[in-house]
């Protein structure tokens, strides 16, 4: 991803950025060293998200902002609970205790809120955004991308046993096809949380 943002930025003329990895949490630069801090679906899987957005605070300047994106409910998430649906009937897939990193840890709003809140920031904002995260001609398509984008669906299709894939797999793809609208065409809603230092 560094490399492919790499190449972006050179190719449109932007020369004064700099790329590294680093440990979303851990956040290891000088206080207020930041004018913005985003995060987008990573503070969903975070073990510590209040400590990693009391670092985020912790680095950006007085008056400067941090944005987070996180998914809302499943239901509002077609794109990921068409296919988790289905594989619920045929593994084991606990619901996660409250507070656990996941695909929708930060689905309730408030909990988004608290975390800014106990992080520090004020003027905090959280806007529901609709983007259409499949947009495929068949379900089947749908679900060669969706394994590919998100790993816990990936984890969970893993268990499934071999000899059950191809029903699974023809499962997801019907679903996919009758919530897209004869399409694969399924939306997704983002909570974009921000606040200011």
């Amino acid at each position: 991803m560094l490399d492919f943002a790499k190449e972006k930025a050179e190719r449109q003329g932007l020369m004064n950025l700099e790329f590294r990895n680093v440990d979303g949490e851990e956040i290891d630069f000088a206080d207020n060293t930041f004018d913005a801090v985003t995060n987008r679906w990573g503070l969903i899987y975070m073990p510590d998200p209040l400590g990693a957005m009391r670092r985020a605070h912790r680095v950006l300047k007085d008056g400067a902002r941090a944005v987070v994106a996180a998914w809302s409910s499943p239901p509002e998430n077609p794109w990921a609970s068409v296919a988790l649906g289905v594989l619920k009937q045929h593994v084991d897939m606990p619901t996660p205790p409250p507070g656990m990193p996941g695909l929708f840890s930060f689905a309730d709003e408030e909990r988004l809120k608290s975390v800014f809140e106990e992080a520090g920031f004020k003027n905090i904002v959280i806007e529901p955004v609709k983007i259409y995260m499949a947009d495929h001609d068949t379900g089947m398509e749908y679900f060669t991308y969706i394994r590919e984008l998100a790993g816990p669906i990936a984890n969970f299709y893993f268990q499934v046993p071999a000899d059950k894939k191809s029903l699974v797999d023809q499962e997801i793809a019907k679903k996919a096809e009758e919530v897209g609208g004869g399409r694969a065409k399924l939306q997704g809603v983002s909570l974009v949380a921000a606040g200011t230092k």
